[in-house]
């Protein structure tokens, strides 16, 4: 008789200490699911800053967002293997946009530009100094 009682609470033990597991692996996960879900939430915030910059693999500069160096107007720039501008978009201190190309000089080559609600193209390369600006496009 005296093992049928030991044996009974023996069981009796072993039973609380699964609840007691039971318990604690349903807050853990719990806890888990509000971490992940927590951390979700944190991937859409935004990240702000006055320049971004993108580097190649050999840490040279290729690519600038800035609003810093443009006194807070915007302008995306890329830069060939030597830090040079070759492509630019902005926007020009009259909030109108424009697109840039760059010749080997540094010099812009052709300028378009939206000027008074019309779209102006202005070929600027160096060869023709005298370049008027055509709209009509």
């Amino acid at each position: 008789m005296q093992q049928a009682h030991d044996l009974a609470v023996r069981l009796d033990r072993l039973e609380r200490e699964n609840r007691t597991l039971k318990r604690w692996a349903m807050g853990l996960c719990a806890l888990a699911s509000v971490g992940v879900l927590g951390s979700a939430l944190a991937v859409c915030d935004s990240v702000s800053a006055e320049r971004f910059i993108v580097r190649d693999s050999r840490g040279k500069e290729r690519v600038r967002l800035t609003a810093y160096e443009t006194g807070g107007v915007p302008k995306l720039s890329f830069l060939d293997e030597k830090g040079r501008t070759v492509f630019s978009l902005g926007v020009c201190e009259k909030n109108s946009g424009y697109v840039e190309v760059t010749g080997v000089n540094g010099l812009a080559r052709s300028a378009f530009a939206v000027q008074d609600g019309r779209a102006v193209l202005t070929p600027v390369a160096t060869a023709d100094k005298s370049a008027e600006p055509r709209s009509g496009m």
